[in-house]
């Protein structure tokens, strides 16, 4: 509805932060704020039990071709229809795009399909360069088009740094712990910490075994908008956890990105001896 109105059964609009109809693709890759959809589909279905169910955290897709789509996090409650308009609201952030398939104005004849909780990407998936958070996925072999630029910052308190502060420039690990970052991961008890280091904005540290050997290494940057590329191979998963987008390089190793504070977690499991998942090791470094 480029009105925005949405007041008729099968109705939809997505609107920037401004309350204003996007009318182009890569409006809906960088400015929607807003879902705005009329619980009656255009077959008559009525889809207000379905709306009321959604909540902060639930993704969905809008989708235009293989290479066409935005998938959304909904970052707070429904706003059901006020009075008999039949219009509900979902306030939005863009997470995942695949930009190579379309720009310029959005066509009046195209429709939303929207796919609650859409699955993983997958190398299946990726045919096409994929923004997945700060991640950049290619497809697995080579890519002869046109690379897409960086995106727009995903909104949110990213924590603001002074560039000239290096008063946390260190490799001392009790200094290291003191870190605004520091969070200690949950690993064996036996393990120790032989090992770390940080600046302003980031810190590394490794830790042995109780044997001795290499046992993990995690990783926690403030998000500097550089893209993380990673080419999708065999096993290899995309997706969100938690809210927040999640990249398998590998079954020892996972990234994670938090959406709230633009901050990236890693962790990289070495120890063959234990099951360990590198998944909880990293959930356990993120602020609840």
């Amino acid at each position: 509805d480029a009105t925005g109105e949405v007041a008729e059964a099968g109705g939809w609009a997505i609107l920037d932060g401004r309350g204003a109809v996007i009318t182009t693709w890569e409006g809906l890759r960088s400015d929607a704020a807003t879902l705005r959809v009329h619980q009656t589909d255009a077959s008559g279905t009525s889809w207000a039990s379905e709306f009321g169910a959604v909540s902060e955290g639930d993704l969905f897709e809008w989708w235009g071709a293989i290479d066409c789509w935005v998938r959304y996090l909904v970052t707070g409650a429904p706003v059901p229809p006020p009075g008999g308009s039949g219009r509900w609201e979902f306030p939005i952030q863009r997470i995942s795009y695949a930009p190579t398939g379309c720009a310029g104005a959005i066509p009046a004849a195209a429709t939303l399909r929207a796919e609650e909780q859409p699955p993983p990407l997958d190398e299946a998936a990726v045919t096409s360069p994929i923004w997945h958070g700060p991640f950049l996925l290619s497809p697995y072999g080579d890519w002869s088009g046109t690379w897409p630029g960086l995106p727009a910052p995903l909104p949110g308190p990213v924590t603001a740094v002074d560039a000239q502060d290096d008063s946390w420039r260190s490799d001392d690990l009790a200094t290291v712990q003191r870190h605004p970052l520091w969070r200690d991961p949950d690993l064996p008890d036996d393990w120790m910490l032989i090992a770390a280091g940080a600046d302003k904005n980031s810190l590394e540290a490794v830790y042995a075994t109780d044997r001795g050997s290499l046992g993990a290494e995690v990783y926690i940057v403030r998000y500097d908008g550089e893209p993380r590329h990673t080419k999708f191979i065999g096993g290899e998963k995309a997706h969100m956890i938690g809210g927040y987008p999640f990249v398998a390089l590998g079954p020892h190793i996972v990234e994670i990105f938090d959406t709230r504070s633009g901050i990236l977690y890693r962790a990289q499991i070495h120890s063959r001896s234990r099951t360990l998942s590198p998944t909880a090791v990293v959930l356990s470094m993120m602020p609840e």
